[in-house]
């Protein structure tokens, strides 16, 4: 589980970073002004780390909290959030011991 976690924090953090690859050619690059990678739909105050961080997290943990919109995630990056909300209740299960026992 801890590997899935990791993999997906580093595919959703390298995607994001990376931006939209049709703005490739204009000026996005990080300036103390300007995030650079993929800002839409993002908090700005936590920016894309933070960001990739909490998407994983929150989907990973099925609790349902939402810093970015997930539809405006890149392709990649929107790749993560779907596949821990298809892997949420091994997730869940692996975090929450069973009371049944």
């Amino acid at each position: 589980m801890t590997a899935l976690f990791l993999l997906g924090v580093l595919v959703a953090y390298s995607a994001e970073a990376k931006g939209n690859p049709i703005f490739h050619g204009a000026n996005t690059k990080a300036t103390s002004m300007q995030a650079g990678g993929n800002m839409e739909g993002k908090e700005t105050r936590f920016g894309i780390a933070d960001t990739a961080l909490f998407v994983t997290v929150t989907t990973d943990a099925s609790c349902g909290a939402v810093n970015a919109a997930h539809d405006s995630l890149t392709p990649l990056g929107g790749m993560v959030p779907l596949v821990n909300m298809m892997l949420g209740k091994s997730f869940s299960a692996a975090l929450v011991p069973d009371s049944t026992e």
